[in-house]
């Protein structure tokens, strides 16, 4: 009796362990990468590529999960890519992300690290190599030059900036709109988190007393 008991009580558990599981892969509030690819920027550690997006209204803020990259085949020999939360006026890193060097055609996924996005603000990320572009260059793909990149809940993306040193940087010519998504989770306020709280506390009680009155009916 005491094994069955102890399964319905778990039961609630696992049902919000995997709904955190799905939460944490955040939602997509900006992303131009279904958009057709035109050409490639080069990215090496003499060439910095970065370009903005803006947050929503959500009161409490953003926990950003990840951004996602469209890259084309590589040239010469790059390595040791560095995808960051960029920090224009203390020319600074706010948060690097993590992610694999992308060698070949395809999005390549980098994840954050509990890093928090205040809501309606700006946010510019950078990324560059740790080799020159004379060894060789990692290619930022991009879509077709026109306005913002429009998102879901008034998120917005736009132009891009280049760099040779991270310290002074140039608009130059806008080719087009660098291909990238941003995957964020919305905080919840704090009076959600209550009642969040209160609701699996009552289920979670409710589930236990259902579960032991069956047991004792059982004996």
């Amino acid at each position: 009796m005491k094994s069955k008991f102890r399964i319905s009580l778990t039961s609630p558990i696992i049902f919000l362990l995997v709904k955190t599981t799905f939460i944490s892969q955040g939602t997509t509030f900006l992303s131009n990468l279904d958009t057709p690819t035109i050409g490639n920027l080069p990215v090496a550690s003499d060439t910095w590529v970065s370009t903005w997006f803006q947050t929503g209204p959500s009161p409490a803020g953003y926990t950003l999960n990840s951004i996602q990259l469209s890259f084309g085949n590589d040239t010469g020999n790059p390595s040791g890519i560095s995808v960051m939360i960029w920090d224009f006026r203390n020319r600074q890193s706010l948060a690097n992300l993590s992610g694999s060097d992308p060698f070949s055609f395809g999005v390549y996924t980098y994840t954050a690290s509990d890093f928090n996005l205040l809501p309606s603000t700006v946010y510019w990320f950078a990324v560059k190599s740790s080799t020159t572009a004379e060894i060789g260059s990692f290619q930022w793909n991009y879509s077709a030059p026109g306005g913002f990149i429009p998102g879901l809940d008034l998120w917005s993306g736009g132009s891009y900036q280049t760099s040779s040193d991270g310290v002074v940087w140039d608009r130059g010519n806008s080719v087009g709109k660098l291909q990238f998504a941003v995957n964020a989770t919305a905080i919840p306020e704090p009076s959600s988190l209550v009642l969040l709280g209160l609701g699996g506390s009552f289920l979670f009680t409710r589930l236990a007393r259902k579960s032991r009155s069956k047991a004792l009916t059982q004996q």
